[in-house]
């Protein structure tokens, strides 16, 4: 799954017309990494 989602982010990273779809990407993917060591954490 993070695999196809690095892929996605490339494809979009390669397309500068996509700026804003990079921002949310990556915060969204920020987003899914915080949560996931917040359960690791607890």
């Amino acid at each position: 799954m993070s695999l196809r989602l690095g892929k996605r982010i490339a494809t979009r990273f390669r397309n500068p017309n996509s700026q804003l779809c990079i921002s949310l990407e990556v915060v969204l993917v920020d987003h899914i990494v915080q949560h996931i060591f917040g359960d690791v954490d607890r």
